[in-house]
């Protein structure tokens, strides 16, 4: 289906070839943008839309041309026929593929709308809640992953510290510093920051640990999973030594 979009949506914009031109630059662009840096959800594929209803738009601005059609013609006489049929169709249709693209947004957002209502989007609001309520903003908190702990510090109104970069921060830098690690580096860490401390630290983690230290005691505190994004629920833990 998003080949055939492609190919109907750039049988309309043939004709224009500014609008065309965008249109093919700017959804490979994000194509590759995609498929080489980062995959994400479908909520990320709006990008596609927004480009196809820009160069619709800006297509209107602009007189028809031949000269796609044309320079074809150099190639074959049929191979620019068949452009010219095709574009012809798809040019009647035009209507009906825009009525379809709308009522397709429109129902995907009213879903969207109607699960926003009934299942949170992220658990931080929650999670940020019952840190505050309890008084836990108070100690030293470390938070991973970092992508899914960063709304925690605008709720919080504070740093957290993040295990990916080795120190403490609000937003994610996606650098050469910032490394993914796993529970036990993220525990590593913890062992060292409450040596350093001398104190009891608040670890929130985006995943059940299932990784202990004979060094430390770990007490879950509480946990928010109720989140349409998987990511962005929390587990609570409070972090001390043990007695040697």
């Amino acid at each position: 289906p998003a080949i055939g979009m492609l190919v109907y949506a750039s049988l309309l914009l043939i004709r224009k070839p500014c609008a065309l031109f965008l249109y093919l630059t700017g959804t490979l662009g994000i194509f590759i943008l995609t498929y080489v840096k980062f995959i994400g959800a479908a909520r990320h594929f709006g990008h596609f839309y927004i480009v196809l209803i820009l160069s619709l738009w800006i297509a209107s601005y602009y007189s028809e041309s031949d000269l796609l059609i044309q320079a074809s013609q150099k190639l074959s006489d049929a191979l620019s026929r068949t452009l010219t049929s095709w574009a012809e169709s798809a040019d009647r249709h035009k209507g009906k593929f825009i009525t379809v693209i709308l009522v397709c947004q429109f129902v995907g957002g009213l879903v969207a709308f109607i699960r926003d209502l009934t299942i949170p989007y992220s658990a931080s609001r929650d999670a940020a809640r019952f840190i505050q309520s309890q008084q836990l903003d108070r100690m030293f908190i470390v938070g991973s992953r970092d992508y899914a702990i960063s709304p925690l510090c605008g709720y919080l109104d504070r740093k957290i510290y993040y295990p990916e970069s080795k120190q403490v921060g609000s937003f994610i830098l996606f650098n050469g510093q910032r490394k993914e690690v796993g529970e036990t580096e993220v525990l590593a860490q913890v062992s060292e920051l409450v040596a350093q401390k001398h104190q009891e630290i608040l670890l929130i983690h985006n995943q059940k640990l299932r990784t202990q230290r004979p060094e430390l005691k770990i007490s879950p505190v509480a946990q928010f999973t109720n989140s349409f994004i998987n990511e962005e629920i929390y587990y609570l833990y409070k972090v001390s030594r043990l007695p040697q």
